[in-house]
């Protein structure tokens, strides 16, 4: 099998492939977040850090740095394990019950083309992404979820996934750091 070198994972060539159908674009066409622009009072609050992921809280108005992590690869004969973090479950969590946006104060506009959020599963204790040999592209493709970006002034991005995210673990992957959070 032919492998791939990402800037962040070494994935199977069929995983390239995936990404270059549809590359992540700055329009919204596609799942909207839980919060209406309309519903978050403007100035939005500014992150500590920039190019690096938040959760806003609609109804506190309060930044919430989700848990940063590096990836540890640990190759095996039939899969590729990236493990995250030391606990089966982030730190942070949302829940539609609480209005909340994925916001982040972005100044490298390359991330746009390479920020994905990935759905985690529970390995040896551990949030990772399992990649195993011979998994079809449409299976990855469901770790996989795209984000959209939205301008919403003054450098703040809204991080809008592509599909709605269901209950479990997940992470902001980028460069081989990623930054967690569960969905309740």
């Amino acid at each position: 099998m032919k492998t791939v070198l990402l800037t962040f994972l070494l994935l199977p060539m069929s995983a390239l492939e995936i990404f270059q159908k549809e590359p992540c674009s700055n329009n919204l066409t596609s799942f909207q977040t839980n919060v209406s622009d309309s519903s978050v009072v403007k100035p939005y609050p500014k992150p500590e850090f920039i190019d690096k992921p938040y959760i806003l809280l609609d109804s506190s108005r309060a930044l919430i740095a989700l848990e940063e992590n590096n990836i540890n690869v640990k190759p095996k004969m039939s899969k590729m394990i990236y493990t995250i973090g030391d606990s089966v479950a982030a730190k942070n969590a949302v829940s539609d019950s609480i209005p909340y946006l994925f916001i982040m104060d972005l100044r490298n506009k390359e991330i746009v083309q390479k920020l994905v959020i990935y759905k985690l599963e529970e390995y040896k204790g551990k949030r990772a992404l399992v990649i195993r040999a011979g998994t079809s592209p449409d299976k990855l493709e469901e770790s996989i979820i795209k984000v959209n970006f939205k301008d919403m002034g003054d450098g703040l991005y809204n991080l809008i996934p592509q599909r709605k995210l269901e209950p479990g673990e997940y992470a902001f992957i980028l460069n081989w750091s990623s930054y967690s959070f569960r969905v309740e």
